[in-house]
């Protein structure tokens, strides 16, 4: 329908060949599972230091290591036919993207991926602080800080038929000043 803005409900079968009713076949699709496990383990300290009664120096650091793991299962229940041959025939790239959505592409007709990433990073603060009297205080801080990656557990691809799941977001380092 959306090929056809409305007009051709067989507009799909027209360009795949598949006879009306089974290039999409109501109550298919998509069916997906993910396994995922993450372990880790972190060692912290913060401390401060009284320079004198108005001055402090604060500082710390952190020591985080950790591993993830993810298994993905991916399987259509309806193989992907309109995808299937949208691919194979000469039609307009804009239709093949529109018929090959990531849920009806058979690149994901029964892929499992396995995926394993560890990360260790250091991260740490100093602040110094100093009360004016009693009621006021100024300070300056710095810290670095990391936040771990992980997985993309979207039917990504970069073509229709193409590129396979399973793709890692990388870690973030995170300063404040």
């Amino acid at each position: 329908m959306l090929l056809s803005a409305g007009a051709n409900p067989a507009t799909v079968s027209a360009l795949t060949g598949i006879p009306f009713g089974q290039n999409f076949i109501a109550g298919q699709g998509a069916y997906d599972q993910y396994d995922h496990s993450a372990k880790g383990w972190a060692f912290f300290t913060n401390n401060t230091w009284h320079v004198t009664d108005a001055l402090e120096f604060t500082f710390g650091l952190r020591y985080t290591d950790e591993t993830k793991e993810v298994t993905s299962r991916y399987s259509n229940t309806a193989p992907g036919n309109a995808c299937a041959a949208a691919i194979a025939r000469p039609i307009p790239a804009a239709a093949r993207s529109a018929i090959c959505a990531p849920g009806q592409d058979p690149a994901f007709n029964n892929v499992t991926t396995e995926q394993k990433r560890g990360e260790d990073r250091w991260g740490g603060t100093a602040k110094l602080s100093y009360r004016l009297n009693p009621s006021l205080m100024t300070y300056v801080s710095y810290a670095k800080s990391h936040k771990s990656g992980g997985f993309n557990l979207d039917r990504a691809r970069l073509s229709a038929g193409g590129d396979q799941p399973g793709h890692q977001l990388p870690g973030r380092n995170c300063r404040e000043l």
